[in-house]
């Protein structure tokens, strides 16, 4: 529906809303200028085609044409495994490197994950294309103990939820990392055992070592040198592709300056929010269950409640989720200090502690001290102490070898406390998997390839960093990147305070945030100028019932049951 058109039929059933609106001047310059603001911005936003829902459509499906030869995938956390499972596709050879893929292929966790026992809650684009790459996932996932679930993750505003109906949209799924990346690899390995008599995709070679940097020939990498778990030695020669899959470590911007490419390096942006948080596991026992007073009822519950720290209100967090086997987490979170409970004696005094103008509703309160009364001898506390965000930059890079990425946090590493870890690493794969289908073998990895997919991703998630930086830059705690003032982002946050009042007015508002943030939808639905209009309408329809009295107030979660 037009702007003008969705104007018209809300004035003829709502007249007397439609009045107040124009009753509220402050109220109505303000839309005017967003609107104002935006409309420029659209003319040329929306014309780009959202990539998500065609390479999700061609993700896991067989290649057109011919195979290439090699690709060199260094690491195998998430984003490096839905690589190689992507890379099959498309190589004859995938040979990844990992030093520990043997050890947690038989179910043990990495040793250097910091928060692999950390609360997690993934996205539904991750879902989604883990499904499409690894199509016995959800049969597996039920195996282990995980389940799919609503993706509605129960954020709560200084203590309000805007509610939406997010029924018949794809789910997400429970399941704790310590448990996903194992068995993410034995699906990989499945597939590669598979791969033996299956001459549709080709072949994968783990190599169990190290990388230690890669070798030159002329505007390529031509090699990989690293060091086996065995203590050898090794170099793997004639890479068509190589990606860095390294995480957080970033050792693309440790080999290419010692090979001479992009020297100087673009400056690597980095701040540092100081988040931290300790994640509480519970077991939870079918009679400990039924003692819960959560809405709905514990059987049937995903996520319960999150409360989302709000820098002028309060720089903490807290979240309570049922996860796998039958298990309860509790996160408590905080930008900067924080007496974040180390043990149970500590925890309900922190739950209630917490501050927000629509307090933490009753029955949270009650089934946190049941879990630490009930449950407490068997609670597992785990502390997370975040790293600096970083962002290299590669989009900027005018020198880098044609046949080189990165994927996930090897290109840039976003605050995990916002969950979109895995959702990341999976539009860096699907974008890639969408490179390679219009490569083929006879002209392999051309020229200006490599700078190709850094653009793009750019294009893609770099409001991504925009985002979750601007609302890091709210919190007093933050250590900005050189240069910058904590002022860098404000209109941002504007903006998106304003979205919530939207949100709290019209659950369609609502709706469409979920769908955005889940890559369902892509940013600029949020400024298309009719759902600015109803946005508008729908706080000014709000505004006049609580100048009336007839409003109801903002309120917390009523039912944690989502279908």
């Amino acid at each position: 529906m037009s702007t003008d058109a969705l104007w018209t039929d809300l004035h003829l059933r709502y007249p007397d809303a439609t009045a107040a609106l124009h009753r509220h001047q402050s109220l109505y310059t303000t839309f005017a200028v967003v609107i104002t603001a935006t409309l420029l911005f659209n003319s040329f936003a929306l014309r780009k085609k959202w990539w998500a829902e065609d390479e999700l459509a061609n993700l896991g499906t067989p290649r057109s044409s011919p195979r290439l030869d090699m690709v060199v995938i260094c690491g195998s956390g998430v984003s490096g495994l839905m690589a190689a499972k992507m890379c099959m596709t498309h190589f004859d050879e995938v040979v990844l490197i990992d030093p520990e893929f043997n050890k947690v292929l038989t179910g043990k966790s990495k040793s250097r994950v910091m928060q692999l026992r950390s609360v997690h809650a993934y996205l539904v684009l991750f879902k989604r294309a883990v499904t499409a790459l690894f199509p016995s996932f959800e049969e597996k996932l039920i195996e282990v103990g995980g389940r799919t679930m609503n993706a509605d993750f129960m954020p709560h505003f200084d203590g309000i939820y805007r509610p939406f109906d997010n029924t018949g949209y794809p789910k997400t799924f429970a399941l704790r990392r310590h448990l996903l990346e194992p068995l993410l690899h034995r699906l990989l390995a499945a597939d590669a055992e598979s791969a033996f008599s299956d001459k549709s995709v080709g072949k994968l070679r783990v190599v169990q070592g190290t990388v230690k940097n890669v070798e030159r020939g002329g505007s390529r990498i031509n090699a990989v040198v690293g060091k086996g778990t065995d203590g050898k030695e090794f170099r793997i020669e004639g890479c068509d592709l190589v990606i860095d899959s390294s995480g957080g470590s970033q050792q693309g911007g440790e080999w290419l300056p010692a090979l001479g490419f992009a020297d100087p390096l673009p400056t690597r942006l980095v701040y540092n929010p100081h988040v931290r948080y300790m994640t509480i596991t519970f077991p939870v026992s079918p009679e400990l269950g039924a003692t819960f007073p959560i809405p709905g009822g514990w059987e049937k519950s995903d996520f319960m409640y999150t409360l989302v720290a709000q820098p002028k209100i309060e720089h903490r967090g807290f979240l309570m989720a049922k996860m796998d086997n039958s298990t309860m987490q509790l996160c408590c979170s905080s930008w900067g200090p924080g007496d974040l409970p180390k043990n149970v004696e500590e925890l309900v005094p922190h739950v209630e502690s917490l501050r927000s103008t629509v307090p933490l509703p009753q029955w949270l309160k009650d089934t946190t001290c049941i879990l630490a009364t009930s449950a407490g001898d068997e609670a597992e506390f785990n502390f997370a102490k975040i790293p600096e965000m970083s962002n290299m930059q590669y989009h900027l890079h005018k020198d880098i070898p044609d046949n080189f990425v990165a994927v996930g946090d090897a290109a840039m590493r976003l605050n995990p406390i916002f969950g979109q870890g895995c959702a990341k690493a999976t539009a860096n794969v699907m974008q890639l998997d969408s490179m390679l289908r219009k490569t083929s073998r006879a002209e392999g990895i051309k020229a200006g390839f490599s700078g190709r997919y850094f653009k793009e991703t750019q294009s893609r998630l770099g409001d991504m960093w925009e985002g979750t930086k601007a609302v890091d830059y709210g919190f007093l705690s933050t250590t900005t990147i050189k240069g910058e003032t904590r002022d860098v982002g404000k209109p941002f946050r504007v903006i998106m305070e304003l979205f919530g009042h939207f949100s709290e007015a019209d659950p369609e508002i609502s709706l469409l945030e979920w769908r955005v943030r889940h890559f369902l939808l892509p940013p600029t639905a949020l400024f298309a100028p009719s759902t600015l209009a109803r946005a508008a309408f729908f706080t000014a329809v709000y505004q006049s019932k609580r100048l009336l009295g007839t409003a109801r107030p903002p309120q917390a979660v009523e039912n944690c049951v989502r279908v």
